[in-house]
């Protein structure tokens, strides 16, 4: 028996588990878990896929900006979308009022956003 009610950790590290799981035909049954937490690290669609058909239970990505401030946007009416797997991000905002170029890079990653 699994004392505990949820989960917390990497998404990878997860993953393997819940892999190793389906393959031993171990999977959880519904209500055993109540939910997996991940972060640190990107979620990738195939892992909480693998991870929410393993443990029964919906996985809750605290990566970034978190599913509750997204749903919360989305109910007010914001059109927000999330990437998928991704390393270091670069951007651009073109200002077309004024010309001006507004650039940032992702700060724990090597990069730079270069526009002319």
């Amino acid at each position: 028996s699994l004392p505990a009610r949820y989960i917390e950790g990497y998404p990878s590290a997860i993953h393997l588990v819940a892999r190793a799981m389906l393959d031993a035909d171990r999977a959880f049954s519904p209500g055993k878990v109540q939910a997996i937490f991940t972060s640190s690290e990107s979620l990738l669609a195939f892992q909480r896929e693998t991870i929410e058909k393993a443990f029964a239970a919906p996985v809750r990505d605290r990566y970034g900006v978190s599913e509750k401030v997204v749903a919360e946007l989305k109910k007010r009416g914001h059109n927000v979308s999330r990437g998928g797997a991704g390393g270091g991000y670069q951007a651009i905002r073109i200002d077309h009022e004024t010309g001006l170029l507004h650039g940032g890079s992702e700060a724990r990653k090597d990069g730079a956003a270069i526009g002319y």
